[in-house]
């Protein structure tokens, strides 16, 4: 396929991505589709079924595709590329076509959310909704191209703010869902009694920092005072809300 085909090709999958998920989607309860699907597997999946891997991934649920329990064995882009691929039907070869990868890393989703391919694009903190897409760029980070992560609950902003204290910033305590290997600090979903994680699926909570206009300025891993705090230029993130 020549260069301009496969871009005709792109072009055409995404404006029909934008259809099938506008029809797959109630805006009115603010909850997508693939919400559903997350939010089954980490309220039932056992942490020996839960796994930070990708040689392959994949998500199970049971009854589905004569799966009999939920599993999990995901990093933390393919946890997303697993749930939309389930959700609305979506093949690997569709996903390539509208990211340019069958299994997009986390930079792959961050450029295809700053593009407005097949997402609408969220500046401003306040404004996120549960289902929104948090794609961070980590540059200059070997063998790790960033993170990814989906919104559970709207940003609560922390009216005494936590170190590191960013002047001309306010921050917001942002409620997710995602696949790591540690989870995001205390209340953590994956926090085991003795300090250690369960690798994989789950919950917890971000702290994203908005500036004066309201835009995204940086964020920290978790609530903790200890977490290392990054900016928009050394991690930049990008937000995108499914249409």
């Amino acid at each position: 396929m020549t260069n301009h085909a496969r871009c005709f090709a792109k072009v055409c999958f995404s404006l029909a991505l934008v259809c099938a998920l506008s029809l797959s989607t109630t805006r009115a309860s603010a909850q997508p589709v693939f919400m559903d699907w997350a939010l089954e597997l980490v309220d039932n999946v056992a942490p020996p079924n839960n796994a930070y891997g990708s040689a392959p991934f994949f998500i199970k649920w049971p009854g589905i595709n004569g799966s009999a329990q939920y599993e999990n064995r995901t990093l933390c882009s393919n946890f997303l590329t697993a749930l939309l691929q389930q959700a609305y039907g979506i093949s690997a070869a569709q996903i390539w076509y509208w990211t340019g990868s069958t299994s997009p890393n986390a930079l792959k989703y961050h450029d295809t959310i700053v593009d407005e391919n097949g997402f609408n694009r969220i500046q401003y903190l306040d404004e996120l909704e549960q289902g929104d897409i948090i794609a961070i760029y980590y540059p200059g980070v070997g063998g790790v191209s960033g993170h990814v992560s989906i919104v559970e609950h709207e940003p609560i902003e922390l009216t005494t703010p936590i170190a590191p204290i960013i002047p001309g910033t306010r921050q917001f305590a942002v409620g997710i869902i995602d696949s790591t290997e540690k989870g995001h600090g205390d209340g953590d979903s994956r926090l085991k009694s003795n300090g250690s994680w369960v690798p994989g699926a789950g919950r917890g909570v971000m702290r994203f920092y908005a500036d004066d206009s309201g835009e995204f300025a940086g964020h920290t891993w978790s609530l903790s005072p200890h977490s290392v705090y990054y900016d928009m230029s050394a991690r930049p993130i990008a937000v995108g809300r499914l249409p």
